[in-house]
Parts: structure tokens; sequence; C-alpha cells
């Protein structure tokens, strides 16, 4: 009976009608496990700021990925900046400024251990040494409820802190968006004059021939020939911006300044009307931000105007040595209220300031709002004419792409001469350009128009992809 060979992932294995054998399958399991790595290893070298550490599944898909995705840019450029480390770090502090004050309303015990030496002076009932060993047990009992308004305006500034940091990661987005369509643009802008150069030199050979036979002069090659040197003044400027632009994509981004990007990135396109695009102001995080704030700096004002109310502290004592003549004494009680009468005038001038910043949140909410506005209408605005514009210049390329078969074709009937192919030539390679520029401009204001609408929890799952 012929052998039967199959081949599963990896290893290849023999299957033959026989009895296994046990000791060449268990001689296999180590060269799984190290060919694993190896794919594991390569795939994580490839993508190193991208792909997870764990979970194969995720490392294949990306592989298969013909290069750097926009969502993979910004997972990147969020582990690489220092700022949004930054707003972390300030929505950590946030959240322990509201623990302490939770912990303010709570008691505090503490142990106390004093020794007293005195002078011995005539009449004094006391001993001349005293020593004390206690816990002191100090509980507020009424603040005029300014401690719990503290802890509901630090649980607003928390929450604003932490959509404040979803902003500071949407404004990041933005800007690796602009960096990664812009490289694409130009490295396309270069692969079109490239072709329209090949053209050119294409064009100068047909005219050599043309001149051997004496149907042509050589005027017109000087004509193509500087067409072509001013092609690549213009290369040599695009490849310019391109290596800027990749620099600050690497800075942004923390990948290496030759990354492959994926150009197959196709966003979803907004539709819809502009108010429907502003239904979602409100659902931004900075603007959630702004009203957590202006809730905070209202609370604020109740706080100022509750420091005229008095306030109640239970202060307790249990000895666990004490000398002297009270000694049998092991424990007391103090209850003490304390009402405000005259602070020089600093509670109301306190309130007066409280009733300021609230004043001051308002206008910063409203500021918010109008340039929340401002930018989705504009990107509306924006999105709609770029993709007029990619439709119309579809069609200008068309036209432009019989224009120039049909002057080609009468060139060499000798019904059109040489300045007007090679106008046309120009021209379509120029639509071609225009176009190309017009679809990544489109792409990053979809991608703009589809951040700037984003809800808080959308922002932290972004997705931009089509379907």
């Amino acid at each position: 009976m012929r052998a039967v060979y199959a081949t599963w992932g990896i290893i290849p294995f023999e299957a033959k009608p026989r009895a296994p054998n046990i000791r060449k399958f268990l001689t296999m399991i180590p060269l799984f496990f190290v060919r694993l790595r190896q794919i594991v290893s390569r795939a994580r070298m490839a993508w190193p700021a991208v792909l997870p550490v764990a979970g194969l599944t995720a490392s294949y898909t990306s592989l298969a990925a013909p290069g750097i995705s926009l969502e993979q840019a910004w997972m990147a450029a969020e582990q690489r900046s220092e700022s949004i480390a930054d707003q972390e770090e300030q929505v950590a502090q946030a959240g322990e400024r509201y623990r302490q004050a939770i912990g303010s309303v709570l008691p505090s015990i503490n142990a106390v251990a004093s020794r007293t030496r005195q002078d011995k002076s005539a009449g004094i009932a006391y001993p001349r040494e005293q020593h004390t060993t206690k816990l002191t047990l100090t509980q507020p009992l009424f603040r005029g409820f300014r401690e719990y308004e503290g802890i509901s305006q630090l649980r607003d500034l928390k929450e604003a802190q932490a959509e404040t940091s979803e902003a500071a990661k949407k404004a990041l987005r933005s800007d690796v968006a602009q960096a990664f369509f812009a490289i694409l643009s130009n490295e396309k802008d270069l692969a079109n004059l490239s072709a329209e150069l090949r053209a050119c030199e294409q064009r100068v050979k047909d005219l050599r021939d043309r001149i051997r036979i004496g149907r042509s002069r050589e005027t017109e090659v000087l004509s193509v020939e500087s067409s072509a040197v001013a092609l690549q003044a213009q290369q040599a400027q695009i490849r310019g911006v391109l290596a800027a632009n990749r620099e600050l994509f690497t800075f942004l981004t923390g990948l290496a300044p030759d990354s492959t990007l994926n150009d197959t990135e196709n966003p979803r396109t907004p539709t819809g009307p502009v108010q429907s695009w502003l239904s979602k102001i409100d659902e931004r995080p900075e603007i959630k931000a702004n009203v957590l704030r202006d809730e905070a700096a209202t609370t604020g004002v109740r706080m100022a105007r509750e420091a005229h109310l008095p306030t109640i502290d239970l202060n307790g004592n249990y000895y666990l040595d004490r000398s002297g003549p009270q000694n049998d004494v092991k424990w007391d009680a103090t209850l003490a209220v304390t009402l405000p009468v005259f602070a020089g005038g600093t509670t109301v001038s306190k309130t007066r300031e409280a009733a300021s910043q609230k004043a001051q949140a308002g206008l910063a909410l409203a500021r918010a709002r109008r340039a929340a506005e401002q930018e989705i209408r504009t990107l509306h605005a924006a999105v709609n004419a770029d993709a007029e514009q990619v439709t119309l210049l579809s069609k200008a390329l068309e036209i432009s792409s019989r224009n120039v078969e049909r002057l080609k074709k009468e060139y060499q009937t000798g019904l059109a001469n040489n300045l007007e192919v090679l106008q046309a030539i120009t021209n379509q390679a120029e639509t071609a350009r225009a176009l190309d520029k017009a679809r990544y401009v489109h792409k990053f204001d979809s991608v703009k128009l589809l951040l700037a609408s984003q809800s808080s929890n959308e922002s932290r799952n972004p997705a931009v992809k089509g379907n």
C-alpha cells in the first residue's frame, strides 16, 4: 500500500496504516514549540508596537495586513505619548483626592504617649513627673454639609479629568491621522510623477524615431526633456516633504520612519444632515469635562456659603496608662460645637470668589460648545466638498485620458502637433495627481469628522473603517 503524507501547519508527519511511533511523536513536540516561537518572534519584530504579546489569533491577523493600519498607529502613539501618560497621572491624582475627601468624614484614631517633667514648687498637688498613654478618636459630626459637598465636587472633578484625558487622545489621533494620510498622499504623488516621467521617456523615444524619418524636429524632443527635468525637480521637493512627514509620524508613534503604511484604509463616509452630527455634541469628552467642571463650580458656591454654619465634632480619649490624681479615669468624651461669628470677611469673600469661578466655568462650557459646533459644521462642509471634488476630478481624468489617446492618433496623421500632445499628457497627469490628493484629503476630513463627533465611549474604542 502506498504511503499517505499529510502536512499540519508547521510539522510534516507521515500517516501510514501501521502502529503509531510514540517515540517519534514525542520528539516532534519540542520541534513544534520551537517553530511556534519563531513565528511569534518574527511577527513581534515586524510589528513591535502593534502586535499583542498574547493571543496568536491577533498576531496572525496582523501579519495578514499589508502594512500598519491607522488604528495600529493610534495604539502605538497612545503608548508612546508623554502627554497621554501625563493625563493619566492627573486622572490618578484626581482619584486620590476624591478618596481623601471620603476619608475626611470618617473618624480618625491616634495613639498618643507623653511624659511631662515640671518644677516641683510648694503647693502643687500634681507629681513632678507625669506620663500618659492614650487612644484618641475624632469624629466630625457636622460641618455645614461642606464635607459631603466636597466629596461630590471632587467626584465631578475626577470624572472631568478622565474626560479631558479622552479629549487629549482624540487630539493625538487627529495628529496621527494627518501624518498618516500625508505620507500616503506623498508616496502616491511620487508614484504619479514616476509614471509621468516614464511617459515622457517613451515620448522622447517616439520623437527620436520620427526625427530619423524626418517627421519631427529636435526642438520637440527638447520640450519633452525640459518637462521631464521639471518633473524631477517636483519629485525632489515631494521627497523632502515626505521625509518630514515620516519623521513627524515617527515622533508621534515611535514606529520606524520607513514603516509601510496600509494604503487600503477606507474610513466610513460620513452621511446625513449636519444636524444629526450636531446632536452628538454633548457626548464629546471635552464638552462632558466642561459640564462636570461647571457642576463642580456650582458645588463650590454652596460649600463657600455653608462655611457660615456651625460645626460639631466628637472627641474621645481612652487612657491606657495615666499618672496623677486622674489615674483612675479611663476615658472621657467631648462634644464640641463651634459657631463662626466673625472671620474678617473672609467667608463672604470666598463666597464671591466661588461665584466668580462658577461664572467662569459657565463661560468655558459655552465656548467649548460653540467651538465644537463650528468644528463639526466646518468638517461636514469640507467632507461634502471633498466628495464632490473627487467625483468631478474622476470625470475630468476620464475625459483627459480620452483626449490624450485622440491627440496621439491625430499626431500620427499630422492633424495635431507635438505641443498639443504634450499639453494633453501634462493635463492628464496633473488631473490624476489632483484626484489622488483629493481622495486622501477626503479620507482625512472624514476621519476628523468621525473623531469630532465621537462620544466618550466611542473614543475609548475608536473605529473609523468602512464596511
